[in-house]
């Protein structure tokens, strides 16, 4: 595919390559990338111009950029290349990142896919985030795109338009890290910001064979200070990429009342041997459909191969699918969260009918102290119940998928449907979130979302290994175990194809 690049030294998988083409290079993974900079094989220029490249080649079918930013980040590479030379370089130095557009970067404007913010002026500061992969080395290419306040599966907006899936463009690249998810599967960049309130970071991780972390509340600054629900984080194509981003830009910045600081993971991890797993379906919610199965089948043998043990158990949060988004959008409405978005109803009309669902719900709704308490007693119940029947049990983790279908169209709109039907089962229209939302709720919880394969028409699914609160380390240790033996994306046959099928 496309111009190859000619190199003396190789290292790892490319040892039998004489020479990388465009596509090696921008789906390289940065761990690679790193030691053949060092090395003087490739240069930093030469994955830019290579990512560059398949921007050109495909952007226009998948619309998962709202601005490039490619002359400012050749000047970052050429110097990132200069600093390899010299010695001088830093622990992400060279290494390409997508940003969503919600992380401010100086000097780019953060439009959060609505009209509304068109024109808001650019950003003067720098998310705390976003300066320390600056301070890293890490190159900023491209503004990722989301769905309008961050309120869909997809990003669809009047603003920026549809986002698609590379894998089928016929389906959601996720939300509302969509841009995010899709830039990785493209090979915009190498790594991406993301965040998530209610899975943003999960879904479009599972829909674009991804591996993203949706971190524990204050392992990242967070501006909602008062709203514990939400987080940033690190999306990747391999499991060490998320994790070394995740040591870089997790901690507090000089503004971060609520974060705790900077804490570095190892990259390799004691086996999982010996370790018991629980496996917790639906948990009562709603039935996956039978492709979802088979590819948690498919995991499930990964962990017994790796000589854990892993347990079918029921787990029932006495939640049905008709609940768990309005009992999740109550909760968030009833904070400082619902109040800033009641204040966007003077611009009803040039909102997307998701987003103006959830404002007139802010602006309707009788959200108070009541609303808060019944939160407070839905959580300790949510968490007595994981505990009783997981933990307490002499469980290690819990797993299950991402989502009930990955078959979600790019266009669809949680608050208008259809329902979904597929294997004979109907699903609520709000399904996107029915796995991801508990875990917002019970946002102490790390969750790590991993590859588990595709489906029959080509989109990945994903699944969510979970661990106890704030013991984010363990549940890296069987991520980091998975991923040794687990499909590996974005290689061999395993790229996108931008073919729909329906």
């Amino acid at each position: 595919m496309g111009t190859m690049v000619a190199i003396s030294i190789v290292v790892g998988n490319w040892a039998n390559a004489a020479n990388f083409s465009e596509q090696d290079l921008a789906y390289m993974p940065a761990t690679t990338q790193i030691e053949l900079f060092k090395r003087g094989v490739i240069t930093p220029v030469d994955v830019l111009k290579a990512q560059i490249a398949l921007y050109e080649a495909h952007e226009e079918t998948i619309n998962v950029v709202t601005v490039e930013y490619f002359d400012d980040a050749m000047k970052a590479a050429e110097e990132a290349t200069r600093r390899y030379a010299d010695g001088t370089f830093r622990e992400l130095e060279g290494i390409t990142v997508g940003v969503k557009d919600e992380h401010c970067v100086v000097d780019w404007r953060v439009t959060q896919g609505s009209l509304v913010h068109e024109n808001d002026p650019p950003c003067t500061e720098n998310h705390p985030m976003i300066e320390k992969l600056r301070d890293a080395g890490a190159i900023f290419t491209v503004q990722t795109t989301v769905p309008e306040l961050y309120l869909n599966v997809n990003a669809s907006n009047k603003l920026w338009g549809d986002t698609r899936n590379p894998w089928n463009p016929a389906f959601s690249s996720g939300g509302s890290s969509s841009g995010s998810g899709g830039a990785l599967a493209a090979g915009f960049s190498t790594l991406a910001t993301g965040s998530d309130m209610g899975g943003s970071i999960r879904v479009p991780s599972s829909l674009n064979g991804l591996y993203g972390y949706k971190p524990v509340a204050g392992e990242y600054h967070n501006n909602e200070t008062t709203s514990y629900h939400s987080n940033s984080g690190p999306m990747a194509r391999t499991f060490t990429d998320m994790l070394m981003m995740h040591n870089v830009m997790n901690g507090k910045g000089k503004h971060s009342p609520n974060a705790f600081v900077n804490k570095r993971l190892p990259l390799t991890y004691p086996s999982i041997a010996g370790k018991k797993i629980a496996y917790v379906g639906g948990m009562g919610i709603a039935e996956p459909v039978d492709q979802v199965k088979q590819r948690m089948d498919d995991a499930i043998a990964v962990f017994e191969a790796a000589g854990a043990t892993v347990d079918r158990i029921d787990l029932d949060l006495g939640l049905d699918q008709d609940e768990v988004s309005p009992s999740f959008r109550n909760t968030v409405l009833s904070g400082a969260m619902g109040a800033g978005f009641a204040t966007y109803e003077p611009h009803l009309d040039k909102m997307m009918p998701y987003a103006q669902s959830f404002i007139k719900q802010a602006v309707g709704g009788d959200f108070g102290k009541q609303n808060l308490a019944e939160a407070e007693e839905l959580v300790k119940e949510l968490y007595a119940t994981i505990a009783d029947a997981v933990f307490e049990q002499g469980y290690d983790v819990l797993i299950l998928p991402v989502l009930a279908t990955p078959h979600i169209a790019y266009n669809y709109d949680w608050t208008l449907g259809p329902d979904i039907v597929e294997d004979g089962r109907t699903y609520n229209k709000t399904l996107p979130g029915f796995y991801t939302i508990p875990f917002n709720f019970l946002n102490w919880m790390p969750v790590v979302a991993v590859p588990t394969g595709l489906t029959d028409k080509n989109m990945p699914v994903g699944m969510q290994i979970v661990a106890p609160s704030f013991e984010t380390e363990k549940a890296m240790q069987f991520a980091y175990h998975y991923s040794l033996v687990a499909p590996k994306f974005f290689s061999g046959e395993l790229f996108p194809t931008y073919e729909e099928i329906e």
